[in-house]
C-alpha cells in the first residue's frame, strides 16, 4: 500500500502544473502563468498529487484556481508577482477542498491581492486564519455591517437596585435572509475575531431604529405562550422591571483592513482617512 502511494506521488509531482492548467503557457499569460506556477509549486507535496487523483477534488481545485487566474488577469501584467509562501501555502491547502463560493471568493481575492505589487502590503498571513474561522453566514453579516452598521438593544432586568443584561437584539432580526437562531453566536465570533466593535456608549442619531427594536422585543414577550408567562424575564417585562440600553455595531479598524484585503472595491478605512488628512 505504501509503495502505491509513493508511486502515485512520483508519477504526478512533476506534472501538477500541467494537470491543473494544461494551457497555462498560452501567449499573453506569462506573468499569470509564473504566479500560478509558483503557487502550485507550494503544493508539490503528497497532498496535492493525491488530491488530483480524485476526480471531485480535481474539479474543485481547477475551479478555485480558475477564479484566482481570472483575478490575476485583471491586474496589470507588470504588477503581478509570486505570492509569498506564508499566504500561498495555507490558501492553496484550502482551495483543494473548499467549495463554498463565499469563502472561495475571500481566499482567492486575498491571494490575488498578495500577487499584486501595488496591493500586497494590504495583505497579512493572519487574514487566512480569519477566513478559516468564518462561516458563510458570518461573511454575509460582516458585509451587512460594513454597508450600514447595526443598531443594537440590550434588554436589562431591574432587580436588587441593579441592572442585569439578559440578552441583546440587533437589527439583524429585521433581515429574514440573514437572521437565524445563531445570530448571537455569529456576532460574538465576529467580535472575537476583531472584525467588528459593539459599543453601548455610542448611539445612532436616528432613535426610531432603536424604538422599532424595542417594540419588537415587547411584542415578542407579550405574545409568549401562556406556559412561559412565569419565566422570570417575561414577568419582569410585564411588571415594567425591564430597561433597554442602546448601542452600535460597526466594522472595526482591523475589520476594515481585512475587508480591503479580502474583498473587492472596498473604501478606505475610517482610520486611514483620518491619518491621510493630517
Amino acid at each position: 500500500m505504501e509503495k502505491g502511494i509513493v508511486k502515485a506521488v512520483l508519477e504526478t509531482s512533476n506534472n501538477i502544473l500541467l494537470e491543473v492548467y494544461g494551457d497555462l503557457l498560452k501567449p499573453g499569460v506569462s506573468q499569470v502563468g509564473q504566479a500560478i506556477g509558483t503557487l502550485l509549486g507550494y503544493g508539490n507535496t503528497i497532498l496535492m498529487p493525491l488530491a488530483l487523483k480524485n476526480e471531485k477534488s480535481k474539479i474543485t481545485i481547477q475551479s478555485n484556481l480558475n477564479k484566482y487566474r481570472q483575478k490575476l488577469e485583471e491586474i496589470p501584467e507588470e504588477n503581478i508577482q509570486s505570492v509569498v509562501p506564508e499566504i500561498g501555502v495555507p490558501i492553496l491547502e484550502k482551495l483543494m477542498y473548499v467549495s463554498d463560493e463565499t469563502l472561495v471568493e475571500l481566499y482567492t481575492e486575498l491571494l490575488a491581492k498578495a500577487s499584486d505589487k501595488e496591493q500586497c502590503e494590504s495583505t497579512h498571513p493572519s487574514f487566512v486564519n480569519i477566513i478559516n474561522n468564518l462561516s458563510p453566514k458570518e461573511v454575509k453579516i460582516l458585509e451587512l455591517i460594513y454597508e450600514k452598521h447595526l443598531a443594537i438593544v440590550s434588554v436589562n432586568v431591574i432587580a436588587d437596585d441593579s441592572s442585569h443584561p439578559v440578552e441583546q437584539i440587533s437589527e439583524l432580526i429585521l433581515d429574514v435572509d440573514i437572521y437565524d437562531e445563531n445570530a448571537t453566536a455569529h456576532i460574538s465570533n465576529l467580535i472575537g475575531l476583531g472584525l467588528i466593535d459593539m459599543n453601548f456608549n455610542v448611539q445612532f442619531s436616528d432613535a426610531q431604529r432603536y424604538e422599532r427594536l424595542e417594540e419588537i422585543i415587547k411584542k415578542t414577550y407579550s405574545n409568549a405562550p401562556t406556559e412561559l408567562k412565569d419565566v422570570e424575564i417575561i414577568s419582569h417585562l410585564m411588571n415594567g422591571n425591564v430597561s433597554f440600553s442602546r448601542g452600535t455595531i460597526k466594522i472595526s479598524s482591523f475589520g476594515g483592513l481585512f475587508l480591503k484585503a479580502c474583498t473587492k472595491n472596498r473604501k478606505k478605512t475610517e482610520l486611514f482617512n483620518l491619518f491621510s488628512r493630517l
